[in-house]
């Protein structure tokens, strides 16, 4: 990291900042900037609509491998 190596952190640039990620969650950065800002509807697993109408779940992006592996081990 820049910190590790005696460097210091001026800010934090991202094109977009989809999960309300705020400086104090990346290493409390000085500064932040996003090109844009996205709020991201979740659900918890239990109560998520697209597993209700029976869409599959997309294993390429996100955490989909994960919650397919847990899924899986509790069968």
């Amino acid at each position: 990291s820049v910190r590790a190596a005696n460097g210091i952190v001026v800010g934090l640039a991202a094109l977009c900042n989809r999960g309300g990620v705020t400086p104090h969650m990346v290493g409390n950065v000085p500064k932040m900037f996003a090109l844009a800002s996205v709020t991201l509807e979740t659900w918890s697993e239990a109560e998520c609509p697209l597993c209700a109408q029976g869409i599959p779940v997309n294993v390429s992006v996100g955490h989909g491998k994960e919650f397919m592996r847990r899924k899986q081990q509790t069968v």
